[in-house]
């Protein structure tokens, strides 16, 4: 049934390169192929990669062309257009390497392939104009002048199916045998059963079954009578057949007069699930998916739900539990059963009888009242649904029961009383004598604490209301100095710990004891900061819907995401959650409603082996780059890299396409820490430093943390070069000639001193003359010091003062100014001017002036600026100078 599987459609928009696809194919690392038109589409269940079959062929050869598959014996993907050219993927190039030419093995002539077979020393082909096989680069006829369809290993011989008949043939060197007449586009081989099915172009399919020495023909009714494309087992009892313009379709694989039923299509109705009718290829992957290529409508994939959860949606052309897909509340009460509110109304399921009423009303909440139920509606006040299936207006605004017709939650106290939350109006409580009221707006979830207060959850926090009593108090979440999302979106009571749901604060768990609070997000492992509903199991965990997804709390505070299970993967709605008696979790989304087997979660490890799928770094030539990947790719993988090329990226996976959602990667270099936990399948490493390095990378799973598979590889960088051995060598000449040239003006000096010593007259010519009469220069030099402190002390209380002040009254450049001061004082310039005022403040500071008025009459004008330099100074704050 439809309803027993998830889809997911692969288009153009995820990088499928065109709608039409022709064959699908798996190969053992678990990656799924599809050819399309002019590439060939490789899926790791995260991303879509493309490949070109490149050729030199001219532009005649590009009409009409399709691109087949074929996996080969060797256990390689081997990929072939209809014009005869046959491909290879090769890991270490990542692409298609040709591997023969029929057209050209042929002498030119123009031939048509429709399919290949794949052994150890041979390929055969199926063509237009019958069966070769190609030998060492030579082809050869096996079947002449038959057009044919498929090639089948079939038992120990190959079945050959054409538009003429069935043949068998052994070996390329035994004889054709005939088996049977007709036409034959595909065909399955069941080995159990040892049944052999038959699809034909306009004739439907055919059982042919063992009788005696020869097959009895029976054919499947209810079948159109369309080509049928593909043939492949669902299980040991099911065989699913796609057919070219209806769809895909159900056989019994063990009935003595098989019956075909319609499984899926792109038809108005209820298993309208499909993009497209036209059915070329299908494929059962490695974990029960169904993989469905169409001629129009791209790839979609069919995922059982394996019991885990059971989805509602509504869609035009079906009747389902709901008639509206976002579903606002959930709950279960035994005299109506599940009620589900949405926003066409509220939906009644009991003994497997389905109720739609109040279509036209947004169902925020339901509560039981009596022998009726209530409904709270946005915009429209209370509503009233009796036994008779009557909806009529119970509670609003202008019946004067309500201050607002936004009701957004119902909750029923201890002793019966009725209270209703609202968007803009007062909370309400509803006693025998009347109704009360709260100043309390914004209301989104609420219930009732153990000490009898209620709890109401705003988008201004958490209030508490006394009943009785207009005193509203918060309830803090944290202490004041700490930052606590305050937008509540859903309340759950577990004993004394409420655990509430807040709008991108993600969970805080409140110990209504202690006061002590723990809050669980993203980091934690949570779905989504967003929380939107909290439920609790009968086996302990937590159920948290958000709008990334769903996950589950163990009572130990663990986390476990479940978005890897396709059917879980989806935005949840405020407050839609309820545990049924049986153990089953109602939960509600954005796109229909979810009943949940929590015991049938699986969140341990599984196969998903990682491989290395390729790297990005520079190279001279695609020679330097092939012969790199193939030492990355063998088995002892190392990637050597020049100094200057030492920035690469890595690409790698780890493929299981039943939890590929929940695969995360880490790398770890030279025993550091690992990297955090990455869904990309790829790690750009930058500037990587020169020498040998271990790298390690895993794959991890999210929800179990369990690491799946490690891979180790060898980055050796080599030195840059300034660091080789030859520049070394060189820098080594370089100081050694320096060295030698150094000793030789050594000695060159020595040599002209021993000269000068050893000759008077040369001697007598280097010592200078007596001046002819000596200048005063102290007194000069004093005058001008005396000078400069004359002037630094008029402008004293100047703060404006600056070295170029000076200069110009002294009347010479600022470097002349520094060399006479630095020479006869020992200071810079700007050390002479602090030197004077710190003097002067000094003397001031004694006189006991205040520093305030001290630091303004020596020019600055911050004091405490003043008195850092006057402790850097003399060590001591001007304060405490006195």
């Amino acid at each position: 049934m439809v309803s027993d599987y998830t889809f997911t459609h692969l288009g153009l928009e995820n990088g499928v390169a065109g709608p039409h696809i022709f064959d699908i194919c798996q190969t053992p690392d678990g990656i799924v192929w599809w050819s399309t038109k002019n590439t060939v589409d490789r899926f790791n269940g995260s991303s879509v990669r493309n490949y070109r079959l490149d050729t030199d062929a001219p532009y005649s050869h590009f009409s009409g062309r399709t691109i087949g598959l074929s996996r080969g014996m060797d256990g390689c993907l081997y990929a072939f257009d209809n014009k005869g050219c046959i491909f290879r993927y090769d890991a270490c190039q990542d692409g298609f390497v040709p591997v023969a030419d029929v057209q050209a093995l042929m002498g030119g002539e123009s031939v048509i392939l429709n399919h290949i077979h794949v052994e150890e020393e041979a390929i055969w082909v199926a063509l237009d104009r019958g069966t070769y096989c190609i030998r060492n680069g030579v082809i050869s006829p096996l079947l002449d002048k038959r057009n044919t369809h498929f090639i089948l290993a079939y038992r120990d011989t190959h079945l050959l199916c054409t538009e003429s008949g069935l043949f068998t043939l052994d070996s390329p060197d035994a004889q054709v045998e005939f088996l049977y007449p007709g036409n034959a586009e595909t065909a399955f081989y069941d080995a159990d059963a040892q049944r052999l099915w038959l699809g034909s172009f306009s004739s439907g399919m055919f059982m042919l079954a063992y009788a005696g020495d020869s097959f009895k023909a029976v054919p499947v009714k209810n079948l159109p009578a369309n080509p049928v494309r593909s043939i492949i087992a669902r299980d040991a009892e099911t065989l699913l057949v796609g057919v070219d313009g209806f769809g895909v379709y159900t056989v019994p694989a063990r009935a003595a007069a098989p019956m075909a039923s319609l499984l899926f299509d792109a038809n108005e109705g209820e298993k309208g699930v499909l993009h497209g009718n036209g059915v070329y290829s299908l494929l059962l992957d490695q974990w029960g998916d169904i993989f469905i290529g169409t001629y129009s409508g791209g790839v979609d994939v069919a995922r059982p739900s394996r019991g885990i959860a059971e989805v509602f949606r509504y869609t035009s052309s079906s009747q389902g539990l709901v008639r509206n897909n976002h579903i606002n509340c959930v709950a279960h009460f035994p005299a109506w059963g599940t009620v589900v509110g949405t926003d066409g109304g509220v939906t009644l399921l009991r003994d497997g009888r389905t109720q739609i009423k109040g279509e036209d009303l947004v169902v925020l909440d339901v509560c039981e009242d009596g022998d009726a139920l209530l409904l709270a509606t946005f915009g429209k006040g209370v509503y009233r649904l009796d036994r008779s299936g009557k909806v009529s207006p119970y509670y609003s605004k202008a019946g004067g029961q309500l201050k607002d017709d936004y009701v957004y939650v119902f909750c029923r106290s201890a002793d019966g009383h009725l209270w209703m939350g609202t968007l803009m109006g007062e909370l309400v409580e509803r006693t025998p004598d009347g109704f009360r009221y709260y100043p309390v707006q914004t209301v989104q979830d609420m219930l009732q604490l153990p000490d009898g207060r209620m709890a109401v959850g705003t988008a201004a926090g958490i209030l508490t209301v006394t009943p009785g009593s207009t005193y509203v108090e918060e309830l803090m979440l944290a202490d004041a100095d700490v930052d606590v999302n305050r937008y509540i979106m859903s309340l759950f009571l577990d004993g004394n710990r409420l655990w509430v749901a807040s709008d991108g604060g993600g969970i805080y768990i409140l110990d209504l004891e202690s006061e002590e609070s723990r809050q669980l997000t993203e980091r934690d492992g949570l779905s989504g900061n967003s929380v939107c509903s909290i439920v609790k199991g009968r086996d302990g965990r937590f159920w948290v819907g958000t709008e990334n997804g769903l996950c589950h709390v163990d009572p130990e505070g663990k986390i476990s995401p479940v978005n890897h299970i396709w059917s879980l993967n989806r935005e949840y709605t405020r407050n839609a959650a309820s545990l049924l008696e049986d153990g089953r979790i109602l939960l509600g989304s954005t796109d229909g409603l979810l009943v949940l087997h929590p015991e049938k979660v699986e969140t341990g490890s599984y196969p998903a082996p990682l491989h290395l799928v390729g790297a990005r770094f520079k190279a001279r030539d695609e020679q330097e780059r092939v012969s790199k990947m193939a030492r990355l790719m063998s088995g002892q993988p190392e990637l050597s890299l020049r100094y200057r090329d030492n920035t690469f990226e890595l690409l790698f996976e780890s493929v299981n396409l039943r939890y590929q959602r929940d695969i995360a990667y880490q790398y770890q270099m030279d025993g550091g820490e690992w990297s955090p936990l990455s869904a990309e399948g790829h790690f750009r490493f930058a500037e990587v430093k020169s020498g040998t390095h271990q790298l390690q990378v895993r794959s991890v799973s999210r929800a179990s943390r369990a690491v799946l598979d490690t891979c180790s590889l060898r980055v050796k960088v080599a030195q840059p070069l300034w660091n080789t051995w030859w520049m070394w060598l060189l820098y080594i000449l370089l100081i050694t000639g320096a060295f030698v040239g150094a000793w030789a003006i050594y000695q060159l000096h020595n040599r002209y001193m021993r000269l000068i010593l050893s000759s008077p007259s040369l001697q007598a010519a280097r010592e200078p003359s007596a001046p002819e009469e000596s200048r005063p220069v102290d007194g000069a030099n004093q005058e001008f010091v005396d000078r400069c402190t004359r002037i630094v002390v008029a402008h004293m209380a100047d703060s404006a003062f600056s070295i170029d002040d000076l200069c110009r009254e002294v009347g010479t450049s600022r470097t002349y100014l520094y060399m006479r001061l630095k020479t006869f004082t020992g200071d810079s310039p700007q050390d002479f001017i602090r030197f004077i005022r710190m003097e002067r403040a000094a003397v001031l500071l004694r006189d006991r002036q205040p520093v305030a008025q001290v630091s303004e009459a020596v020019g600055f004008d911050n004091p405490k600026y003043f008195s850092t330099v006057f402790k850097k100074y003399f060590g001591v704050s001007p304060s405490k100078y006195r």
